[in-house]
């Protein structure tokens, strides 16, 4: 067994441990927990994680007695990918050898740096949550002191002055996009929150977790609580336009209980014509001077819906990424500032592409192509715009995928057209990026619905073809037994999938024949990996009739039958 891992960041950060983009060198203890002594013990280290790559993979281990450890040399190394996430998870595995034919093999796994160097999210628009300690893109607290009564220039907003659970509007000196709709003014209540537009007259002062149908639409929530200015306190803001921001902060205001916890915060809000992103949407900035007892309030955002957002806190209980909140904390939310160049190419088949009235398919070929040094997991999906102009599906995904840095992938697949879609001229879209917000890139292509005609009759916009994860580092497992699945479409005319899926990597051979047993295709006849499958079948040089197709893949086989109906 392994008792022991000593990590060496080579020319890293020096901390004795693994983080993203180091060398690291491994040496591993072995300890004999067997009855007899193992002689000429050999580790050969391997792996298939994509955040890691093995430079030196063997490792030779002394002689070991009943209950002996030993370490092995030289040690490994291994170079970890600059875009593994923090406090992630990889996974080598060990293969033991010694004397007397002993073998083993030991799954070796450990934590890649520290998930507080990472951010908070992102939620499902793309918004992220960075503090003080995810540099380089983090915050720096630079507290602004605007409140008059610490000698700062802004204006007390004197609707909430010497009041409690109230809420006012305030205009915007900039339009600022929130969650992709822009907007001109602002809500500021005196329970430590703000909300992007009118939200008045809510003044919700029960603090509930994000995302919540409670509370505000479009929540900014630097310290959500129940707070009371009936006696101290000032609520002011300020527009710095050398800078382009908008400020508004809270100063000393006391908590309802205890009275006596008083807390001094602002929300910085970044003209985003100025301080552009990616998505347009603007950047805030919370910053904590003075943070009395956090234990009963929330902090994040919310959009308009309340059903995205990213919670930081609620009810001193941190996100796993959320440094704890404390004087001179820092908390920036925003887009991402620049987009991974991840490009995405259609390709039909057949064009113009006409689809008759009573419905049809089409076939088209998907390529995705990562530009970028390193991997990136992105969304991938499809959707059609209608001839009125409106978007229908997905059609096709989100499919979840990571590609090597300049990897690249491409797939066949098949659109069905129903019968009741409306005649017209349609876009067919493909987009990479974050579902469904923000688009890294994007392709299209056209095709026309015909008011006459007669084919195959197709009820549903169905999508199948190639499997995305065949090649891909993706979110899928590996399947557990043997399965050949039923065509689809069937009956069909004249293109059908056939889908099979492999436990281990084996010699498959899938063949057609038709009903007097003569074989008509042969689909694949080679070996193949471990895991989905989806091939096409073209009948277009075959009459209508009964087909049959066998899968036979080491000891395994199976058969099915299917239609073709012209």
């Amino acid at each position: 067994v392994i008792s022991d891992k000593e990590f060496d960041d080579i020319g890293g950060n020096n901390n004795g441990a693994p983080d993203p983009g180091e060398t690291i060198s491994m040496i591993l203890t072995m300890s004999n927990v067997g009855n007899g002594t193992a002689s000429n013990i050999v580790g050969t280290l391997s792996t298939t994680d994509p955040y890691l790559t093995i430079t030196q993979n063997v490792s030779y281990f002394p002689d070991l007695g009943h209950f002996e450890q030993g370490q092995g040399s030289p040690a490994y190394m291994m170079d970890v990918s600059e875009s593994c996430p923090q406090g992630e998870s990889v996974t080598c595995d060990l293969h033991i050898e010694a004397d007397s034919a002993y073998t083993n093999d030991i799954v070796i796994s450990f934590i890649v740096g520290n998930p507080l160097y990472d951010p908070v999210g992102p939620d499902a628009y793309g918004y992220y949550a960075y503090d003080i300690l995810d540099q380089p893109e983090g915050p720096v607290f630079d507290w602004v002191e605007i409140a008059p009564a610490a000698g700062g220039p802004g204006t007390v907003i004197g609707e909430l002055s010497g009041r409690d659970d109230h809420s006012t509007l305030l205009d915007l000196p900039f339009t600022f996009q929130y969650y992709g709709v822009d907007y001109d003014n602002l809500t500021v209540c005196t329970n430590g929150w703000l909300a992007m537009g009118n939200a008045l007259p809510d003044s919700d002062w029960s603090n509930s977790q994000i995302p919540d149908a409670d509370g505000p639409p479009n929540l900014l929530a630097p310290f959500w609580e129940d707070m009371n200015l009936e006696t101290v306190g000032q609520i002011v803001s300020y527009y710095d336009p050398a800078d382009s921001k908008f400020i508004v902060e809270f100063f000393r205001v006391p908590q309802w209980s205890p009275a006596t916890a008083l807390e001094t915060f602002e929300v910085i809000l970044y003209d985003p014509a100025v301080y552009p992103t990616a998505t347009g949407d603007g950047k805030i900035l919370y910053q904590y001077y003075t943070v009395a007892d956090p234990t009963a309030c929330t902090v994040g955002i919310e959009n308009a819906d309340e059903t995205i957002g990213l919670q930081y806190l609620f009810d001193g209980a941190y996100e796993e990424h959320a440094a704890p909140i404390d004087s001179g904390m820092a908390i920036l939310f925003t887009t991402v500032s620049t987009l991974p160049e991840v490009v995405v190419e259609l390709t039909p088949y057949g064009a113009p592409i006409q689809i008759p009235a009573s419905g049809g398919m089409f076939s088209f070929n998907v390529s995705l192509t990562n530009n970028e040094s390193a991997l990136v997991s992105f969304d991938a999906w499809c959707d059609v715009t209608l001839p009125s102009g409106s978007i229908y599906g997905p059609v096709l995904g989100p499919v979840n995928l990571t590609l090597p840095g300049s990897g690249s992938i491409n797939r066949d697949r098949n659109q069905d057209v129903p019968g009741g879609a409306p005649a017209g001229t349609y876009s067919y879209n493909a987009y990479a990026g974050s579902y469904p917000s923000i688009i890294y890139s994007s392709d299209s292509f056209s095709f026309e619905k015909l008011t006459t005609g007669v084919g195959a009759h197709v009820t549903e916009w169905n999508n199948w073809g190639e499997a995305f994860n065949e090649g891909l580092i993706a979110n899928t497992e590996k399947p557990e037994r043997f399965t050949l699945h039923k065509a689809y479409p069937n009956p069909f005319n004249p293109m059908t999938a056939i889908n099979y899926q492999l436990p281990e990597v084996s010699f498959v051979n899938l063949s057609v024949y038709d009903i007097s047993g003569r074989l008509v295709a042969v689909l694949v006849d080679g070996w193949r990996d471990a895991g989905r499958h989806d091939v096409n079948f073209d009948a277009s040089d075959l009459a209508s009739g009964v087909y049959f197709y066998r899968l036979e893949a080491g000891q395994f086989s199976a058969s099915g039958k299917m239609v073709l109906m012209r």
